[in-house]
């Protein structure tokens, strides 16, 4: 299990590797709420982690209980290629070590 730091580092360089348009400006808000999680787990957290686009890119907790995150997609009609780019991410999220 990653330290919390390490873990919040590492679900922002994921999203900044991986996550089309993502805003750099916020990758030091997406590190400080995720490590917060991953100290003290609560269930309603969520993080805007998209350009802007309406809030459609979130990062959730990956289940009930859990201090580990997953990106949604909460676009309308979400296309192929979006359903790829987070099912990618979420891979690698569920691999951090």
């Amino acid at each position: 299990m990653p330290k919390p730091g390490e873990y919040g580092a590492a679900v922002a360089r994921i999203l900044a590797e991986d996550l089309p348009d993502f805003p750099r400006d916020i990758a030091g808000l997406v590190f400080d709420q995720v490590r917060q999680f991953h100290r003290r787990p609560w269930d309603h957290f969520e993080v805007l982690v998209g350009p802007g686009d309406g809030a459609r890119w979130r990062l959730k907790p990956q289940s009930s209980g859990s201090n580990l995150v997953r990106l949604a997609d909460y676009a309308m009609s979400p296309s192929p290629e979006r359903s790829a780019v987070c099912d990618a991410i979420n891979r690698r999220l569920s691999v951090i070590e």
